[in-house]
């Protein structure tokens, strides 16, 4: 919520501004009060207007600008891809403080920070002289997807004050975790997910 002053404040702040003497009388009333009195009503509400503003702008407040954080930093915007509107901010977020390369490591440790307890297989395609009998043959596409394998069911609770209307009270499911491993991921990867193992 962001700071609110009222045009009372005002008020007193420019009362104590002014030069002392009888020129400029403040008691209520008289017509240089009220002259005050609708300064200080605009200078209220500019002031309020700019902290809202700045209230929408801030990605760790924001609910109506939070779709141009996601379309700027070049994440997924799609409501239904993206799950509730928390884990759309935290994904914001970390996007912004994000450091880190794209290995499987740091997937992992990123999906742990938001909650759930993944491992990565990544496959090489097979290579003469490096296989030996018994290896599985993979092929050259091989290198461009990797496998994610998280427990069956994730269940990610709603939070007051979190939440915000429309959001589901719950869900059971990979869509939270798929898409952040889609946020995640380098571009030339695709994923595959496993739950249950």
């Amino acid at each position: 919520m962001p700071l609110q002053v009222s045009s009372d404040q005002y008020l007193q702040q420019l009362i104590s501004l002014q030069p002392p003497g009888q020129a400029l009388p403040v008691e209520t009333g008289r017509q240089w009060t009220k002259v005050l009195l609708g300064l200080s009503d605009e200078l209220a509400r500019v002031f309020n207007s700019v902290a809202a503003i700045m209230d929408a702008v801030d990605p760790f407040t924001t609910h109506e600008l939070l779709i141009d954080w996601e379309r700027v930093l070049g994440l997924p915007v799609s409501e239904d891809l993206a799950g509730t509107q928390e884990l759309r901010r935290q994904a914001v977020l970390h996007r912004l403080r994000r450091r880190g390369d794209l290995t499987a490591q740091f997937i992992i440790d990123t999906a742990a920070a938001f909650g759930f307890a993944i491992t990565i297989t990544e496959f090489s395609p097979s290579c003469v002289g490096a296989a030996v009998c018994g290896d599985e043959m993979i092929g050259a596409d091989a290198s461009y997807y990797f496998e994610v394998h998280s427990p069956q069911f994730v269940i990610n609770e709603a939070y007051v004050g979190a939440a915000v209307c429309g959001d589901p009270m719950g869900t059971i499911g990979g869509d939270g975790l798929q898409f952040l491993i889609n946020l995640l991921k380098p571009i030339h990867k695709t994923p595959v997910f496993i739950y249950g193992a």
